[in-house]
């Protein structure tokens, strides 16, 4: 029944260089970069990706918030109906083959390995 957002903090060292930082599979509202403590931007669409250039050498921290969505907190979690694009009042009101017994939560978080590709500047 999460709503709120992930933190994922990563540590690598790196010599003096120009970075990106691709997170190309995720499901949420939207990524945050910050390297270390500072806001680097969003990924939100394609290329999923934030670049960093002159990166200066030595230990650093990336840190990716995936901001979550209020779906698995209020959404209609015993809908089984797998066709439904649009959540208004009709969704809550389920019966059949598209009522669960269960929890039907949908997939939050970071999808896939995130990646760091350096270039020496």
């Amino acid at each position: 029944f999460y709503g709120g957002n992930l933190r994922y903090v990563y540590e690598f060292f790196v010599e003096k260089s120009s970075i990106k930082l691709c997170v190309p599979s995720y499901r949420g509202s939207v990524v945050k970069i910050f390297l270390d403590g500072e806001f680097m931007g969003y990924i939100a669409f394609e290329p999923y990706e934030v670049v960093v250039e002159h990166l200066d050498e030595g230990l650093h921290t990336v840190e990716i918030v995936l901001c979550g969505n209020r779906v698995n907190t209020f959404g209609c979690l015993h809908n089984a109906d797998t066709s439904i694009t649009r959540f208004g009042p009709p969704a809550w009101q389920t019966e059949g083959d598209a009522w669960s017994y269960e929890y039907r939560f949908w997939k939050n978080g970071v999808m896939s390995a995130p990646r760091i590709e350096v270039y020496t500047d």
